[in-house]
């Protein structure tokens, strides 16, 4: 019966559906045969058959199927040329299986289910890091339960271990991610252990305070909250060496050395340091009021790298006026193609669109002689480096 319901969920357009449910097993089950297929090396009739009927029937302008641009595979660094057919072209399958993700989300947007699938064949199957993080913070804002919780503490975990392999062989993108994560984990394990402290404070006080306390679990009680509070200090240190000023991390702490320690003096600096923290201005702010990397020799342009707004300037400093001629206000908040000769301008935010499609980065990291336009319509030469 399941089989069969399975098959004709497959005939079925996800547009069609009525739950999510419905449309994760649609996309479970094509990735099922596509693995089947590849591990076999060979034709599957009901391979052929669907992503036929699928290619005959799909309307999106966007899905792969329609659309004949080169399709990319991180794992591999290889493109699909399109000079194979449809079902044995696995680039070409992978890309049409995230469209039907996509498809399934516009239509069942608060799926916290979907957005945790998604992600993990993003990771998985694509190697596309950037978006499959997107989307597990996408799940997180949509209140998981229990379980979907630990399965995205679970990609989370996976997406770790191999940034810091990626990290390890030299890889200078995954370096900042591996910090980010590597953060978020210690958090969570130090907010576990201070929760555990004060379970055992109170078991502690509780069983002193009765009128015939057993002096063995006291003992034992006494040795637990000695070990989870040097537990604490040593992930409080590594936190801090990541950052020292995440308003969450201080607030707990902070109220647990004041409130469980009894450490007012340094809990109340920390609760003072998070309230200060958050008085400022949001991450985009934070970008522009920030002069780390914008020395007056060099026109650097910050933009941004979210699907809402990518390509729009963040930030630049001085030397904007005397490299481009514009003045900095003339630039922040527009598209950074005004920068760029009208051949090259066309094609910017469709470049963008496949780094968020793809994952491939083939400018990162190196430094490019480009052609840019001044505000007097000047075309001059430009190294860049992303």
């Amino acid at each position: 019966l399941r089989k069969k319901r399975v098959e004709q969920l497959m005939l079925m357009n996800i547009e069609k559906m009525s739950s999510d449910v419905e449309a994760g097993s649609h996309i479970q089950a094509v990735q099922a045969l596509i693995a089947d297929a590849r591990a076999a090396q060979t034709e599957d009739g009901f391979l052929i058959g669907y992503v036929n009927l699928h290619a005959v029937e799909c309307q999106n302008a966007d899905c792969p199927c329609k659309d004949d641009s080169d399709l990319y595979d991180v794992r591999t660094g290889k493109f699909s040329h399109r000079t194979v057919s449809f079902h044995k072209d696995y680039i070409f399958l992978y890309h049409l299986n995230k469209q039907l993700y996509e498809d399934a989300l516009n239509k069942f947007a608060n799926s916290t289910r979907l957005h945790i699938d998604y992600s993990y064949f993003l990771y998985n199957s694509m190697r596309n890091i950037h978006a499959a993080l997107m989307e597990l913070d996408a799940a997180v804002k949509k209140k998981p339960s229990i379980y979907q919780q630990f399965t995205i503490f679970r990609i989370k975990d996976l997406i770790e271990n191999f940034a810091r392999e990626e990290a390890i062989k030299g890889k200078e993108a995954y370096y900042e991610l591996t910090n980010v994560i590597e953060f978020e984990r210690l958090l969570a394990e130090c907010q576990k252990t201070v929760e555990q402290v004060c379970s055992q404070q109170i078991e502690f006080w509780t069983q002193l305070n009765s009128q015939l306390p057993d002096m063995n679990i006291l003992h034992d009680l006494a040795g637990k909250i000695f070990d989870g509070t040097k537990q604490g200090e040593d992930l409080w240190t590594e936190l801090c060496k990541i950052n020292p000023n995440y308003p969450r991390a201080l607030r707990m702490y902070g109220e647990y050395l004041s409130l469980v320690k009894n450490n007012e003096q340094q809990g109340y600096e920390m609760i003072e340091k998070e309230r200060a923290n958050l008085n400022k201005k949001s991450v985009d702010e934070l970008v522009k009021s920030s002069n780390s990397l914008f020395t007056a020799d060099t026109a650097v342009i910050h933009i941004s790298g979210s699907k809402e707004s990518a390509g729009k300037i963040v930030k630049t400093n001085d030397a904007i006026s005397k490299v481009f001629g514009y003045n900095k206000s003339e630039v922040v908040n527009h598209l950074v193609n005004i920068l760029m000769p009208n051949l090259f301008a066309k094609r910017h935010n469709e470049f963008l669109q496949k780094f968020f499609k793809t994952g491939h980065k083939p400018l990162f990291n190196n430094e490019t002689i480009l052609y840019a336009v001044s505000y007097t319509h000047l075309t001059l030469p430009t190294n860049r480096e992303v």
